[in-house]
């Protein structure tokens, strides 16, 4: 399990450089790129998005001035993408908290654990139920428990 999530490359998330790299390779020849990716853009790639058209992919232009960004179509991609990041965020955010939650754990076993005696004891002293059987207050008196 481990190695087919380490070796499953829609689960790892390489540099945006890389995948941009892989897919300009493809729109260009139609073919996937093999073989090691540059490390590092080549220089003049990503100087100033004079283009914006081409970067935002043909997005309507806003009918008045306006700071939205551009809304992401809802495609499978997107959406795994969306449920890998809480996934990350979520396993994170449960690290840092492990210990805060064992304390909570415990301290609610133990406030419903001694809730629980308490409404035990009430019931017993009500019905006149005994837990040391059905012995009289002298045997009590006199300690034999032990």
């Amino acid at each position: 399990m481990f190695w087919r999530t380490v070796m499953d490359e829609n689960h790892t998330r390489a540099s945006f450089w890389s995948s941009d790299f892989r897919h300009r390779h493809l729109a260009q020849t139609g073919t996937d790129f093999a073989g090691k990716v540059p490390a590092s853009p080549a220089p003049g790639t990503y100087q100033g998005f004079q283009d914006v058209r081409r970067i935002l992919g043909g997005q309507p232009k806003p009918q008045r001035e306006s700071r939205h960004l551009p809304i992401m179509p809802l495609t499978p991609r997107v959406v795994f993408e969306h449920n890998n990041e809480n996934k990350i965020l979520v396993s994170r955010q449960m690290k840092s908290d492990r210990r805060k939650v064992e304390v909570l754990k415990h301290q609610e076993f133990w406030g419903w654990y001694m809730k629980l005696q308490r409404v035990r004891g009430r019931w017993c002293k009500e019905n006149g139920v005994s837990s040391r059987g059905v012995y009289g207050p002298a045997v009590d008196a006199a300690e034999l428990w032990g």
